[in-house]
């Protein structure tokens, strides 16, 4: 302790204090969503006064360093340091690190009271180098996640949101590589509000729900300018759009929805378009349903698409075109009226 304290005269004392165990203080409540489990408060300096006007006593500045901090509950870190210093109703955060998930991330930011004694963040945390594999493992990825971004919010109930980077990522056969996008996170729910990659030689994009805990996702899917080679392995070619959902696990992930292949091929026919439903479970072939190939011949909606149905198309020898099928009903329906006039 150290300073001097008067009733006239100038009135301060700074107190000092080192290695205190952070859990004796009672900072956290055991129904707190985070809880504070660990940790020591290394050295800290508490400067108290008199105010000019009233004399009462007031707290001028709190500054010190704490390392060793765990938590537990909604923000569960490991090994957590910083420096902190008080003035007013901010508390400054700098050099702050700690292991999330055995991943290093630092942070700096501010922690603010109003007036009503709630305390909300306001930090910049950085990832330069996660294991995706132990962020995320309910999908396949490999490379680094890197991700930035602000933690804002209460401070029992944050909310981390930012933008983050990921080598690759894998849907059963599929690859998606050089992903990018923005997120928010908050009660153990990973929100992509935008991501987007390359795969089977164009884009694709995903927004929506990953659960951590549980492996899960439930995600909305498009792509544009997609290899349909390397979608199905029918024998069809040209450029693939696609919208849909992918939801489950990356083990067990199923994708649904529609497609519209362009100006392209199939078993050596040209069409313009090929649109229908698809379903891909896993690793296994895309099933496709309601289909409708556009051609020059016209329209039509083959059940399956496979070398004989294109067959038949080539050789014109079915109606497969909406006009031909009304043509071959009125011409049947003419003959069996011109039987039952002339028997």
């Amino acid at each position: 302790m150290d300073g001097q304290w008067g009733i006239n005269a100038i009135s301060e004392i700074t107190l000092s204090a080192e290695g205190i165990e952070l859990s004796q203080l009672g900072l956290t409540a055991a129904d707190d969503p985070i809880q504070l489990t660990g940790g020591i408060l290394d050295e800290a300096a508490v400067t108290i006064g008199k105010d000019a006007t009233s004399n009462a006593i007031v707290l001028k500045t709190l500054a010190g360093r704490f390392s060793g901090v765990n938590t537990a509950g909604a923000l569960a870190v490991s090994q957590g340091s910083a420096q902190f210093e008080k003035r007013g109703d901010i508390i400054q955060i700098t050099d702050g690190q700690a292991l999330y998930q055995g991943q290093t991330i630092t942070a700096e930011g501010q922690v603010l009271t109003a007036l009503s004694g709630e305390k909300t963040l306001d930090f910049a945390v950085n990832m330069p180098a996660g294991n995706p594999a132990v962020l995320l493992p309910g999908l396949q990825s490999s490379g680094d996640l890197a991700a930035q971004g602000r933690v804002t919010g209460s401070v029992l109930s944050p909310v981390l949101s930012g933008n983050f980077t990921l080598d690759s990522l894998h849907f059963g056969d599929m690859i998606v590589n050089g992903i990018n996008g923005t997120f928010s996170y908050t009660r153990q729910t990973l929100r992509l509000l935008t991501a987007e990659g390359t795969t089977i030689g164009g884009s694709i994009a995903a927004s929506g729900d990953i659960y951590p805990d549980s492996q899960q996702f439930n995600l909305s899917i498009s792509g544009n300018g997609l290899d349909s080679s390397l979608f199905t392995k029918k024998d069809v070619n040209g450029p693939l759009s696609l919208e849909g959902m992918a939801t489950g696990s990356a083990a067990a992930a199923m994708l649904q929805g529609n497609f519209t292949i362009y100006d392209g091929k199939a078993y050596g026919i040209s069409f313009q378009t090929l649109t229908g439903n698809f379903m891909k479970q896993g690793s296994a072939e895309a099933e496709v349903s309601n289909l409708a190939v556009k051609t020059d011949l016209g329209v039509f909606y083959p059940e399956q698409l496979n070398q004989s149905v294109m067959d038949k198309l080539h050789e014109r020898n079915l109606p497969i075109t909406r006009a031909e099928v009304k043509e071959k009903v009125t011409e049947k329906v003419r003959e069996k009226m011109l039987e039952k006039l002339f028997r």
